[in-house]
């Protein structure tokens, strides 16, 4: 077995670099450097994801570049950190002659065009290494990104779980890194966004990539049950149209799609997952699963908030990677019957991960930068923003959905906030909002980058379509397949399924939905585009 040690830097490259040996059954270690680039926290952030999940250690060096007048450090208007990779490289080889590693591996691609990236440089840096017997290997130095893309899909990279922005730790939307990564997340990722927003011609290599991409994301219902009946639940029905799972059925669910399925994630919902302890059986399963995997599959869960406090102790000896809670205000109760405010301070104290969704109508887009400010104060550093749909419960509740200017309104206040970097804010718009307005410079900003845009610290993207079997599934509690989450919006959810996993498994079921959707997405575009 090799010792091998990668620069790693939380972007696509190094850390396909970094399941590629370790897939090869190389002993792998990575080396991140903190120069105080302006993007350093959510590289850090993505590069621990990727070390804790393929179990690899990783080493921080801090290092001062202070007279570079690069954008990535500084002020200046290039990229270039002047000789940065040859500095780099210098600390590399110095641990890994010191700690004893066999190699050292840079994730070079072709075309980047500096000094430090060119393969003179490459290849002198290979003699250099040689001199104290270590070899040095660039892998991908004659791969573009779209190639190493690919191998990366292959080893079951999410290519949402990198950071290659140069100027924000939030995606800012316009710099090269952004644009390749929006590109490949559209080749990759989002077939029909691409027909949706640019007039995507279905190829022979869409239908093949669409066929073939890999879910990602399998959401599991695992219940129809809440103790709350909030007015825009999405749920359609209070009756499933079968009996619901068992809790053993349930684990034979998750046994296959954490064994069988090249998955990263389980995302637990239902009506309320914690209406009932059901869901720490599953959370202990996963881990089981777990251990001797070298590409573990993670678990997240949404809930109401009502049912935390009962619970505290478990979710927090549970290893979820985030917990999503459901809030539309600190103080009123339009929605919900309850201040989220004990629930939210409790889950902080115990270092549980926190994302709080924050659900925008008639009744509280007003207070909603200062809902944000609050939580801000409070420690909550992860949020996003999305408005009411006139769907399931909130079908007839036109009165109380939210107008695009009011909501444009909401932006601009979180744009007033000075969001701290250490904050990731995201809004979503549906594609009839931004139409909605005319005559303005923000809403022409976003419908120009649907696929997201950095304004003033908020993450701003538009939600063109129903994502129909690309990287998400979602299973019903009584075991119907689904395409996305939003289907079980229909009374009639099953109607939309092609199966039942208890009668067939999920893999000839994926298999099958996919056949069923390209269909519906090549010739009924009504069909995806419900916004």
């Amino acid at each position: 077995m090799r010792k091998v040690l990668v620069l790693a830097s939380g972007g696509l490259d190094s850390t396909t670099l970094m399941y590629d040996y370790k897939k090869n059954g190389d002993h792998v270690e990575a080396l991140f450097f903190d120069y105080k680039q302006k993007s350093k926290k959510s590289e850090l952030e993505k590069l621990k994801y990727h070390c804790k999940k393929l179990d690899i250690p990783y080493h921080i060096k801090d290092i001062e570049l202070n007279w570079s007048s690069s954008s990535i450090t500084g002020s200046g208007d290039n990229l270039y950190v002047e000789y940065r990779n040859l500095i780099f490289l210098s600390y590399a080889f110095s641990l890994a002659q010191a700690m004893g590693f066999d190699v050292v591996s840079y994730g070079a691609i072709k075309g980047a065009g500096y000094v430090d990236t060119s393969l003179e440089f490459m290849d002198n840096m290979y003699k250099i290494a040689e001199l104290g017997g270590i070899k040095f290997e660039t892998p991908y130095c004659n791969l573009d990104k779209s190639e190493v893309a690919e191998i990366a899909m292959n080893l079951g990279v999410d290519i949402r779980e990198t950071h290659s922005c140069n100027h924000s730790n939030i995606p800012c939307g316009k710099c090269d890194g952004c644009r390749i990564i929006a590109e490949l997340m559209t080749n990759f990722f989002s077939p029909k966004r691409t027909y949706v927003a640019e007039g995507f011609q279905f190829t022979d290599k869409w239908k093949r990539d669409y066929l073939t991409a890999p879910i990602n994301e399998f959401r599991l219902l695992i219940n129809n049950k809440c103790n709350m009946n909030c007015k825009h639940c999405f749920h359609g029905t209070t009756q499933s149209h079968r009996e619901d799972m068992t809790i053993p059925e349930i684990e034979d669910v998750i046994r296959y799609i954490c064994n069988e399925m090249p998955t990263n994630s389980i995302h637990f919902a239902g009506k309320e997952p914690f209406i009932n302890d059901d869901i720490f059986h599953y959370t202990k399963l996963i881990d089981e699963l777990n251990k001797d995997k070298i590409q573990k599959v993670r678990y997240s869960v949404v809930t109401n908030g009502t049912r935390v406090l009962h619970y505290l102790d478990q979710i927090a000896e549970a290893n979820f990677e985030k917990v999503s809670l459901s809030v539309d205000s600190l103080t009123k109760t339009f929605i919900r019957s309850y201040s989220p405010l004990k629930v939210i301070k409790a889950l902080l104290e115990k270092e549980v991960p926190l994302e709080i969704f924050i659900d925008v109508h008639k009744h509280n887009y007003m207070e909603v930068p200062q809902t944000v400010a609050k939580l801000i104060e409070l420690g909550v550093q992860q949020f996003h923003v999305r408005a009411v749909s006139n769907i399931g419960n909130a079908t007839n509740i036109y009165e109380h959905l939210i107008e695009p200017s009011e909501y444009l309104q909401v932006l601009r206040g979180l744009m007033k906030l000075n969001i701290p970097p250490t904050v990731d804010l995201s809004m979503s718009w549906y594609k009839t909002m931004i139409d909605g307005i005319k005559d303005d410079a923000i809403a022409d900003l976003i419908m120009t980058n649907p696929v997201g845009i950095e304004l003033g610290g908020v993450y701003v993207f538009v939600g063109l379509y129903d994502s129909l079997m690309e990287s998400q599934a979602t299973i019903t509690s009584d075991g119907y397949l689904l395409g996305t989450g939003f289907e079980i919006s229909d009374p009639l959810y099953y109607k939309n399924s092609v199966g039942n996993v208890r009668d067939e498994d999920i893999n000839t079921l994926i298999n099958r939905a996919k056949e069923f959707y390209i269909d519906k997405i090549i010739n009924e575009p009504t069909y995806i585009v419900k916004y």
